[in-house]
């Protein structure tokens, strides 16, 4: 089928909700991103490499519990009709979140106890990170009726605020104590925002049957699977780095993902939740395939091109950008090359398949992904190839290999 982009995009009203839910959140998150770069660069000439690495594997480890407990509730809200979304289903969805957030706290803060890194700012961040997760999990309630121009200046709001917060609190010199207020304020001022607009749902907590968690697993355990893969794979990388390399490789490691990753966050708004849910809400499959496709090629071009320019000058950016204390970033940039071209196109392809109910699929390319982990590994271990030269290389050919093999499995369809 001859896909014509300008002729898909005229039709309505499909395409005002994606055009304007796209405009405000991109709009949002490219100030977000604009702050937040800026804020790191300046917080990078304060704060050193091992800094930088405890907060990272700090984060790592904590998410990753996170990831392991959460069913994923939020996309079963947004992906349910009006019929499925009963009110039964509601007081259900909001009970599990309810409860997967008591018992990964619990979780999280008896791993911190056990592993001996608990302190103060250890279980300051699992509360944090604790609220939001239960907060992003009620959201869907609201975002699911597409208020993205609200849900933007929110969240903006939020992460502006924390970032600001984060940055005067280390140029007076509060160290590593910003990056953890930075957690807090963040968690903070979204809620009180999503409370004020309305955004934030109060249903009745209830005691789940067995029947409640049988169809749950039912419906999210394919999900489950897939957040899982997706919420472990880097948090891996910083662990490995961190326990084999140390927490200044960690550190390194952990500011040459978050450049790498700028073209993923600033569209991220587009791909993982305006797209996602004007996937949800068009029944028509080939219009969905063809939208697919058609964002597919519209974005390839600027990463390759993004890709290209970080290779290149990835010496320059770094001095300029960080300083000469960071200089070891440059090349685990380079390497993260692939990441940067690959990992947005997968997440297109993974709502794309999600809302097709083909999450299998996705699970499939992610255990590919995982496997292409263990080259890394062996090249540290056997071949004696540097840490950071060995997991950047690494997460770029296991995206890769991720987007190839969703993609195939897609269109055997």
């Amino acid at each position: 089928m001859k896909l014509n982009l300008k002729r898909l995009l005229s039709e309505k009203p499909a395409v005002k909700e994606i055009l304007v839910g796209s405009a405000f959140l991109t709009t949002g998150h490219f100030i977000y991103s604009v702050v937040a770069m800026a804020a790191n660069l300046l917080m990078a000439r304060y704060l050193g490499p091992s800094e930088f690495g405890w907060y990272a594997i700090l984060m790592a480890e904590t998410s990753l519990v996170f990831s392991l407990v959460t069913v994923r509730v939020n996309t079963l809200i947004i992906r349910a009709t009006e019929e499925e979304l009963t009110d039964h289903a509601k007081d259900t969805y909001f009970s599990v979140a309810v409860y997967e957030t008591l018992l990964a706290s619990l979780l999280a803060l008896g791993w911190m106890s056990l592993s001996g890194h608990g302190g103060a700012m250890e279980y300051v961040i699992v509360f944090a990170l604790a609220v939001r997760h239960w907060m992003d999990i009620n959201k869907a309630f609201y975002e699911r009726h597409m208020p993205y121009k609200t849900l933007a200046v929110v969240e903006t709001l939020a992460n502006v605020t924390a970032q600001g917060v984060a940055v005067l609190m280390v140029v007076m010199g509060y160290g590593v104590s910003s990056l953890v207020a930075r957690e807090v304020v963040l968690t903070s001022v979204g809620l009180a925002g999503l409370w004020f607009v309305g955004g934030v749902t109060v249903r009745k907590l209830k005691r789940l049957s067995l029947g409640d968690l049988a169809k749950l697993m039912r419906q999210s355990s394919a999900i489950w699977l897939d957040n899982f893969l997706q919420g472990t794979f880097q948090r891996l990388l910083i662990l490995v780095a961190g326990y084999v390399g140390g927490a200044a490789v960690a550190g390194y490691f952990f500011q040459a993902l978050r450049l790498a990753g700028i073209p993923s966050q600033f569209m991220s708004p587009l791909v993982n939740r305006v797209v996602f849910t004007w996937f949800a809400r068009n029944e028509d499959t080939d219009k969905r395939l063809a939208a697919r496709n058609n964002i597919l090629l519209a974005i390839f071009v600027p990463l390759l091109g993004i890709a290209v320019t970080f290779a290149v000058f990835s010496d320059s950016i770094i001095s300029l950008l960080l300083g000469d204390n960071w200089s070891d970033v440059a090349p685990i940039l380079v390497g993260l090359a692939g990441f940067v071209i690959f990992a947005t196109p997968f997440e297109v392809l993974r709502s794309f398949a999600i809302v097709g109910h083909q999450a299998g699929k996705i699970n499939a390319a992610r255990i590919v992904q995982h496997i292409a982990l263990l080259l890394p590994i062996l090249a540290i271990s056997v071949v004696g190839v540097s840490v950071p030269d060995a997991l950047s290389y690494g997460l770029s050919i296991a995206y890769a290999l991720a987007f190839f093999a969703l993609y195939a499995l897609l269109r055997r369809d």
